[in-house]
């Protein structure tokens, strides 16, 4: 049996635009996975620094066991960029000097870090890049922020990709081959109690959790849920999440564009609770009898994790990341967005066949546990971190 090593860091910090917290509002994959990366940092013993930018004042907070530091975000025009990045240098660097930072991470999104020279290592984390995201959209990037992603992927001490997927795609979109290390997300399992049971009112549920936003794949879910409802009328379907602006259209509510594709016979049985607790979203989860997540753009989703987690039997996209996610069809069934008919297909086998159903969700959970709990997860930041600190010195 492997013995724990005493870790070689002490002091580890996160730069970040978000983190769940009561008083920021909306939460994306980004802060929830430094949330359960710093958790198991601090039951190691390390004392950690969350750096948040962009915020309307300037503060100091002990909460968590972790330190706080908000930084203001500065309206100057033209050179705003530039005010604000070594507005974020200089908070840093002074937390480096007062309290031994010996690493700190930064996110990949909107390049953050270009033109910032901290006075400690920096570890990029591949998230997903508005490049990135962009990409696979078929959208096209802000040539700025290209410019400060690119820069900021060239300039990085070390390079950490939540997905292989993403880092490949980000050498690619910045025509640069940068070694990159792939740790996965991971989640807190000890929070989750499995519940394969299902809805208790006998018609089925369909749930999808997530941001209602075009690249999620959401306004896929009309045209499928409409194919399954034609098969299964007393089935219903249950959306959870932020409502979002749509680029491409300029409305002001997703909602809205997908309210207007659903049949009307579907309809009635379609509820949109809105932006939920991430403690209601475990209960709904725990209701449903199928998760549906037909995204177009990931890097490595945390929402699937937290269904198959619950031990729920999953329809999800075929695209580039998913694979490092759904390890075999016995995991979760898979299928492109576009293709109502193969989703819709999925969905339908599922709510119809209860073994299989509950089959898939213990393999879903069986394969979480083995292989994205934040304790493996976790120990393989450590490791890997400490090893660089340690050729560092």
């Amino acid at each position: 049996m492997r013995q724990e090593q005493t870790p070689t860091m002490k002091t580890v910090a996160f730069l970040t635009p978000e983190y769940p917290l009561p008083s920021m509002g909306y939460t994306g994959g980004i802060g929830t996975s430094i949330k359960n990366l710093a958790d198991f940092y601090g039951s190691q013993g390390l004392r950690v620094f969350i750096f948040v930018y962009g915020q309307r004042e300037d503060r100091v907070e002990e909460r968590e066991a972790k330190t706080f530091v908000f930084i203001r975000q500065v309206y100057a025009g033209s050179i705003g960029w530039l005010v604000n990045r070594f507005r974020i240098q200089r908070v840093v660097n002074r937390w480096v000097a007062k309290a031994g930072i010996e690493l700190i991470e930064v996110p990949d999104w909107t390049g953050i870090s270009a033109f910032i020279r901290f006075d400690c290592p920096t570890v990029l984390k591949l998230h997903g890049s508005d490049t990135f995201f962009c990409h696979l959209e078929g959208r096209q990037v802000k040539s700025r922020n290209r410019w400060f992603e690119k820069t900021a992927f060239k300039s990085a001490d070390h390079i950490v990709a939540v997905s292989d997927f993403v880092g490949r795609k980000s050498c690619e979109l910045f025509g640069t081959r940068r070694s990159y290390e792939v740790i996965h997300n991971g989640i807190h399992l000890d929070a989750l109690e499995p519940q394969t049971a299902g809805s208790q009112s006998g018609a089925k549920t369909v749930f999808y959790f997530g941001s209602l936003i075009r690249k999620k794949g959401v306004l896929e879910i009309p045209a499928i849920y409409n194919l399954v409802h034609q098969q299964h009328p007393n089935v219903r379907l249950v959306l959870a999440g932020n409502d979002a602006f749509d680029i491409h259209t300029g409305s002001g509510s997703t909602w809205e564009l997908m309210k207007q594709a659903f049949s009307t016979e579907a309809f009635p049985s379609v509820e949109y609770l809105g932006l939920v607790k991430h403690g209601q979203i475990r209960r709904l989860i725990q209701q449903a009898d199928v998760c549906i997540f037909p995204s177009y753009a990931e890097a490595f989703p945390v929402s699937w994790l937290e269904a198959m987690a619950q031990g729920k039997a999953l329809v999800c996209s075929d695209i580039g990341w998913s694979p490092e996610v759904i390890l075999g069809e016995e995991v979760g069934f898979t299928a492109h967005p576009a293709d109502h008919r193969a989703y819709a297909a999925h969905v339908v086998n599922l709510l119809e066949n209860d073994q299989l159903r509950e089959k898939m969700g213990k393999s879903a959970l069986a394969s979480v546990q083995a292989n994205f709990s934040i304790e493996q997860v976790g120990r393989q930041h450590l490791d890997l971190l400490s090893q660089k600190i340690k050729k560092r010195r």
